[in-house]
């Protein structure tokens, strides 16, 4: 499953990337280092999922 799965995988950090930043923009309680990693996460796993990364 993780197989045929796994390019998609970078769609779940960039979710919590969204929700944390309505968290910030609209209720204050968000934190920033938390957005901050997922931009993050969402970036490596897209970047592994194309090619862009070496996968070791």
């Amino acid at each position: 499953m993780i197989k045929k799965y796994g390019k998609f995988f970078w769609v779940l950090p960039l979710l919590m990337s969204i929700r944390e930043l309505y968290q910030i923009l609209s209720q204050t309680n968000g934190d920033i280092l938390d957005l901050v990693m997922f931009i993050g996460f969402t970036y490596w796993f897209w970047g592994i999922s194309v090619g862009k990364f070496k996968d070791e």
